[in-house]
């Protein structure tokens, strides 16, 4: 099982990191650790996103969960965008009524039953 560290201080949980084109939200340091544990890590950064918006990286040479990433804060938008980009399309309507934890937990929820239906679905093939 793929072991992941700290550096600094710890992202506020969830998080939802895109790694290969594929969305992974995870609930706590043990449930993201597991979920990695499935793909294929390349020698690469991949970005992370908290629930409070902030931007953080995982180094995957040290295994390392870190504030230091070149993209340090995540709007509304962005986030939603990245969402749209590889899963399906979350609204943009009335984005200034919303608050961004609203938003971030949407997508949390929603890349959460993606992942549900796939496994469903791999049952039943």
């Amino acid at each position: 099982m793929i072991k992941v560290n700290y550096f600094l201080r710890r992202p506020v949980y969830p998080i939802i990191c895109n790694i290969n084109n594929n969305l992974i939200a995870a609930k706590n340091k043990n449930d993201f650790e597991r979920r990695i544990a499935k793909y294929e890590l390349e020698k690469n950064n991949y970005d992370i996103i908290d629930r409070t918006g902030e931007g953080w990286c995982l180094h995957t040479n040290h295994l390392l969960i870190s504030p230091l990433s070149f993209k340090k804060s995540w709007e509304k938008k962005e986030i939603i965008n990245l969402y749209n980009n590889r899963i399906n399309t979350y609204s943009e309507k009335f984005l200034s009524n919303k608050r961004y934890y609203k938003i971030f937990d949407d997508l949390y929820e929603l890349i959460i039953q993606a992942e549900k239906t796939k496994r469903k679905n791999k049952k039943n093939e």
